[in-house]
């Protein structure tokens, strides 16, 4: 069964969750080829699937999202396999999702970083990827696109699609290419030890590169399709758009948008002490199973480098059920510091703190989401959390108000 995040439903990657290791009794979980000997705090290490393609977005002309030329799926099928992570730091992508309305300059150098995919590979986290870029005119200077071919090793074409090989490092387990097709120019780099998981997934990309310069196709949301979720999952990118951005900042956001998922269906154990505070039908030792996503927006001020830039995020914390996730919200208000009241109630339950590396972070409970909001302007210091509070608090009752359902 295919479970779609719901579209009621990027800074940071979420708050680690307070939690004791979970021990693997009473979990729900799934054995997944090649996943053998995994930790217990994996459910489901293959849960994360393609969604539907949205409405296709354009930028002068429509986009190649660069998450469409390679899914996960393609992974599976070349016999590679993505990195499990239930926590919103494995798979990420900087994407046009037609909701920022603010303007981006076309790059005069390639790499630029906007309309990139990243996936992290097994057997290796830190050591394995593939990394899809993607650069038209809308955003990149022609001279940028007609440079980023010049000097590279001509290979055989695929499909119809220009292929260029580039030496990316010493490691024999690492090959990059550029794919070229008509004005539109991509990089591809794989880093993984079977060189028939590199060449067929070089197969997808130019395949798609020129299906999608013919036929676009918008950006597809994430999904899950596990035996062990029961629900739909919240998506931060669905809920925080330009309105959202605008009412925190004044300004527009940047069409590029950074979202960061979970690859994988995560168990959770929490302290027995949170849950005999929490109350509800939680048991002491009960292992739960739980997804997260963060979605990042930023601004395209003029004169700003991008470290200056305005950034909004918001990260969601999905259970299956409202209890597990009041349990997850009161282990936050036992352990988080800095503590400050929130004049208004939000959603089911309200909590703002301070935390080194993470400051003035709003947090609130909608049914079986954990919802946090957190907000960054390198320009300038906001003195209060009451100052804070207040920025944040229209717009995550806005955001609780579309993610009613949960």
């Amino acid at each position: 069964m295919v479970l779609a995040a719901s579209a009621c439903t990027g800074t940071t990657a979420g708050v680690p969750h307070p939690v004791v290791e979970p021990t693997g009794q009473n979990a729900v979980t799934v054995a997944r080829p090649g996943y053998e000997g995994l930790p217990p705090s994996i459910a489901d290490p293959a849960a994360l699937v393609s969604g539907e393609p949205g409405a296709v977005v354009s930028v002068g002309a429509p986009v190649v999202q660069a998450c469409g030329l390679v899914r996960v799926e393609d992974i599976r099928a070349a016999g590679g396999l993505v990195w499990p992570n239930g926590l919103a730091a494995a798979v990420e992508r900087r994407y046009f999702d037609g909701r920022g309305a603010g303007v981006v300059v076309p790059v005069r150098s390639l790499p630029a970083g906007r309309n990139v995919c990243r996936y992290p590979l097994m057997p290796d986290r830190d050591r394995g990827f593939v990394e899809v870029e993607v650069a038209q005119p809308g955003y990149a200077t022609p001279e940028a696109i007609s440079a980023r071919t010049r000097g590279l090793t001509v290979a055989p074409t695929i499909g119809g699609a220009d292929v260029y090989t580039r030496t990316t490092t010493t490691d024999p387990t690492h090959s990059g290419w550029v794919l070229a097709y008509r004005d539109t120019v991509v990089d591809l780099d794989v880093r993984h030890p079977d060189p028939t998981v590199r060449e067929a997934l070089v197969e997808a990309a130019a395949q798609r590169l020129v299906q999608f310069t013919t036929t676009p196709e918008g950006p597809r949301p994430i999904a899950y399709d596990s035996p062990t979720w029961t629900g739909t999952v919240g998506l931060a990118c669905a809920v925080l758009g330009n309105a959202e951005f605008r009412a925190v900042f004044g300004v527009d956001a940047s069409p590029i948008v950074r979202e960061q998922v979970a690859s994988a269906i995560g168990v959770v154990a929490f302290d027995p002490g949170a849950i005999a505070e929490a109350g509800g039908s939680i048991r002491s030792g009960e292992l739960l199973n739980y997804v997260d996503n963060t979605c990042v927006r930023r601004s395209v001020l003029p004169g700003r480098s991008d470290a200056q830039q305005l950034a909004l995020s918001v990260t969601i914390h999905t259970y299956e059920t409202a209890d597990a996730a009041h349990v997850d919200f009161h282990s936050n208000r036992r352990t988080r510091p800095n503590q400050v009241p929130v004049p208004t109630q939000i959603g089911d339950e309200t909590l703002y703190s301070s935390q080194p590396g993470r400051d003035h972070v709003l947090s609130f409970r909608r049914g079986r989401l954990v919802i946090e909001l957190h907000y960054e302007d390198p320009t300038t210091t906001v003195a209060t959390a009451a100052e804070r509070i207040r920025v944040l608090t229209p717009v995550a009752t806005a955001i609780a108000e579309q993610l009613r359902t949960f």
